[in-house]
């Protein structure tokens, strides 16, 4: 364990919020009332689940401290109750200014001289309503691939459909609430197998002016919250990256770009480090998935020395799927089921010290860690049937180690044990040698982060 202490099963659920909550729910109110002395963290959870306290005036007190009230994102649309009656719970709470189920949130801030307003809406049973209330809404927005890729890939045609702001109205609202619109933006491709086989390298071309055109024209008030891409070929961060570099050499003074706070992506490639240099501004949640060696061509080494990671001062969720390549000269892998990306990557591998890993020069390491990051994942892909050897296990443990090293410096201290998740997958399930090879470099990466 490296003189790490070992977490205990029970410490393990206790510091997984949602098996937490799933035992809170359990509590009875007497109990819920005791846990809110134990620490401030369960003050404000076990005060929004009390619906009754005997003492009126220990009721008040905690009903004050409630600063905002969220319904689980486990809970179904049917068990939330309309927007329009979620005013009505915030009465509860007088100095809560938020009420959400993710993506919907409702804030509000005090109305001011409610009699210049001149409404009658704030006009209730009990008086004048205090409160303006803002509705938060995610609009989603799709652009097809299978639209671009083949039928009009000679040709100039990238007509955009315009936002229906009017078809996305939020219903069970009144109608004096102030809206507040965010986009979604997700890439598809609705056509099966037109993206299978051979892509010709300037289809992406199409799609990049069309996804340029969407973003430019967006309005003003619509804040793009997302892009989200489902294809199934790396070519799409290209086409983000391209895309968003178009983007800031066309700017105008005095003008910014939208940039997404949420990133997602399937097939990533090594661009998407320099993606994340473009936009790092607002980044709150990285995730890129692959499940399998051939669905990711990101390479780990690569990722950690290009991009700039005190730029994304808001990040607090990471999940990245990296592909590893051992050097072909000692792999066990045949050569015949490599690809050439491999290949390369294996010459490559060669010549780099693992010692030598490290942040890129333009990150500024007094500016770590990153303050609200809380979330790692990690899952490194070997070739399917992977075995090592003894000596190239001592390489992939020190480069394992390393990697964690430098996920650490990203990682502020908490209170609570944070999320640390690191998996290894392509390894023989036939080889007891290599499901311990793989057990070992899983804890190798865990110690240093003192984690289980």
């Amino acid at each position: 364990m490296s003189g790490h202490q070992a977490i205990s099963p029970a410490e393990t659920v206790w510091n997984t919020p949602d098996l937490r909550e799933e035992i809170f729910f359990f509590c009875k109110k007497n109990e819920q009332i005791k846990l809110m002395r134990v620490s401030k963290d369960l003050f404000v959870i076990m005060a929004a689940k009390v619906g009754h306290v005997r003492n009126k005036r220990r009721l008040k007190i905690y009903r004050n401290s409630i600063k905002s009230v969220e319904f689980p994102v486990y809970f179904l649309p049917s068990k939330v109750p309309a927007p329009y009656k979620w005013p009505k719970i915030l009465e509860k709470y007088p100095n809560a200014t938020k009420i959400s189920h993710d993506p919907t949130r409702i804030s509000r801030i005090e109305a001011g001289d409610v009699h210049t307003l001149h409404r009658e809406r704030y006009l209730t049973v009990s008086g004048l309503e205090r409160w303006r209330y803002t509705y938060e809404y995610v609009i989603t927005d799709y652009l097809d691939w299978s639209e671009y890729n083949n039928e009009k890939i000679m040709g100039l045609d990238t007509t955009t459909k315009e936002i229906d702001l009017i078809k996305h109205k939020p219903y069970y609202i009144f109608e004096d609430w102030n809206l507040k619109k965010s986009l979604k933006l997700k890439m598809i491709t609705t056509k099966e197998g037109s993206l299978k086989g051979q892509v010709q390298p300037t289809s992406n071309e199409p799609l990049k002016r069309a996804l340029i055109k969407k973003i430019k024209s967006l309005p003003e008030e619509i804040e793009l919250i997302e892009l989200d891409s489902d294809i199934n070929t790396s070519l799409s961060t290209d086409v983000l990256l391209e895309s968003y570099q178009d983007l800031v050499e066309m700017l105008s003074p005095g003008k910014e770009v939208k940039k997404p706070k949420i990133l997602r992506l399937r097939y990533p490639n090594n661009k998407l480090a320099d993606l994340l240099n473009i936009i790092p501004e607002r980044l709150t949640y990285i995730y890129n998935r692959a499940m399998n060696y051939e669905e990711t061509e990101v390479d780990l080494s690569h990722l950690l020395r290009t991009v700039n990671w005190d730029k994304l001062v808001y990040l607090d969720y990471l999940s990245i799927s990296a592909r590893r390549d051992l050097p072909a000269t000692t792999s066990s892998v045949s050569e015949s089921s490599r690809t050439t990306e491999a290949a390369e990557s294996d010459s490559n591998n060669e010549h780099v010290d693992i010692n030598e890993i490290n942040f890129s020069k333009d990150t500024v390491a007094r500016n770590l860690p990153l303050p609200h990051l809380k979330v790692i994942e990690i899952d490194i892909h070997y070739p399917q049937g992977t075995e090592l050897t003894c000596e190239q296990f001592q390489v992939e443990e020190k480069w394992v180690k390393n990697i964690a090293k430098l996920f650490r410096q990203l990682m502020p201290k908490y209170d609570r044990q944070p999320t640390i998740r690191f998996s290894i997958h392509g390894f023989s399930k036939s080889s007891e040698i290599s499901e311990d090879h793989s057990s070992r470099l899983k804890s190798g990466y865990r110690d240093v982060f003192g984690t289980r």
